[in-house]
């Protein structure tokens, strides 16, 4: 390669066309101009030109079937790096804990308070029956506050709760809701 060949990284539009236009990673460059990928990246920095983030550069690249298996392999439950111990809160506010051999899992994750009367029962739920938060807090997986039931029985306690709070907020009743803090409270 001549030395003219070894520096086009130096000219802006070919290394533009080259990283973004042609989406060659910065190994790629760098071999082609015999310079190490940090030379490309601090040239990409002095042109002004924005780097793609990882999965962006990685795009099109084709692994095999092993490889990506294997890769998947490694990156399971504590061998992740972000593994926080198996427990954590899914967006409908439930304990989620990490369990991917139970039938109730999601893929990978089983609600905290199922496990727990599972245990107690000493067998798995059918289909047909619910765990219900007996104070409406789901992140309260104490036995006592756990009572399995049927969907329609899940429904129907809920459905009771509301009307309960509802009466206790009619003709002067003891909830009341602040309309400054935006909150309910439950008066002495």
């Amino acid at each position: 390669m001549t030395n003219a060949m070894s520096k086009l990284y130096e000219d802006r539009d070919w290394l533009y066309d080259q990283y973004i236009t042609q989406k060659k990673i910065l190994k790629e460059i760098g071999k082609l101009c015999s310079v190490s990928h940090t030379t490309i990246c601090n040239w990409l920095i002095k042109f002004n030109i924005k780097r793609r983030s990882v999965s962006e550069a990685l795009k099109g690249i084709k692994r095999s079937e092993e490889f990506r298996k294997k890769i998947s392999e490694t990156m399971k439950g504590d061998k992740n790096p972000a593994w926080k111990g198996g427990k954590r809160i899914n967006h409908d506010n439930y304990w989620m804990i990490w369990k991917p051999e139970h039938p109730r899992s999601n893929s990978i994750y089983v609600a905290e308070h199922i496990l727990i009367v599972e245990k107690m029962l000493s067998r798995y739920l059918t289909p047909e029956e619910r765990v219900h938060h007996i104070n409406m807090n789901k992140l309260d997986n104490r036995l006592e506050n756990l009572f399995v039931c049927k969907k329609g029985e899940n429904m129907k306690a809920h459905k009771s709760y509301n009307k309960c709070c509802q009466k206790l907020m009619e003709d002067g009743g003891i909830l009341k809701f602040d309309r400054e803090l935006g909150e309910y409270y439950v008066l002495a």
